[in-house]
């Protein structure tokens, strides 16, 4: 899919210690439920080789690895929510688990509005009753590109390959729950959406296969009231 436009909103704990530093009162205290560690995502994984390999993210986890001149490099998990309008006229939102250290996506849900951009001057921000449309607890998607289809992709830490969902495939989602995330009320710059779901199914490399099961993930989606 050709992206015409993204954004990307990096949401760490410093920054939200910013913001309450610049707008709240001093004795004002970050609200509990505002912290990377709420999103993560988990799943078992089988390869080709019908070998069970672990997949386990959480935010504010710290991983080292080798990775210049045996130098320990350390990555920290954070999240994001990216959107945009595609070539094909076509609203998405991304809800996100990342590596924060270098931006690689671990793993992510990406929705899609039902209906073709027809305005051309449409933002490309989602709006609460946008993500309220589709983040339907009970809700099941269809996997694809299309209006009103979803897909998923996973990469390994470890691993340059991104595996993704195909259209039409054997992959399944379902949200269980939605709640409100983030404290408007406490002059936090942002608004959300903290998105439970589950999922399972084959996610491609090329030619190369992986199939995910019992999957879980809870993600964050970003809205903007104008």
């Amino acid at each position: 899919m050709s992206i015409l436009s993204s954004r990307t909103h990096n949401l760490p704990f410093l920054l939200l210690l910013i913001t309450l530093a610049a707008g709240c009162k001093k004795d004002a205290d970050v609200p509990l439920e505002i912290r990377p560690s709420d999103f993560w995502v988990q799943a078992t994984v089988v390869n080709e080789q019908e070998e069970t390999l672990p997949f386990a993210y959480r935010g504010e986890e710290i991983y080292t690895l080798d990775t210049f001149a045996g130098i320990p490099y350390p990555r920290e998990i954070t999240y994001t929510s990216t959107y945009g309008i595609d070539a094909n006229k076509v609203k998405f939102i991304n809800g996100t688990i990342t590596d924060g250290s270098w931006g690689n996506s671990l793993f992510s849900l990406t929705l899609r509005l039902p209906d073709l951009v027809t305005d051309p001057f449409l933002p490309f921000e989602w709006t609460k009753s946008e993500l309220e449309s589709v983040l339907v607890p009970g809700a099941t998607f269809t996997m694809g590109d299309a209006p009103g289809q979803v897909s998923m992709a996973m990469t390994f830490i470890q691993e340059y390959e991104m595996y993704q969902t195909q259209s039409g495939n054997a992959a399944s989602v379902v949200v269980t729950s939605v709640e409100d995330y983030g404290s408007p009320e406490a002059n936090i710059a942002y608004f959300g959406k903290k998105v439970h779901i589950q999922f399972e199914g084959d996610f491609y490399y090329g030619t190369q296969h992986r199939r995910l099961t019992n999957g879980e993930a809870v993600l964050f989606f970003r809205y903007f009231n104008y």
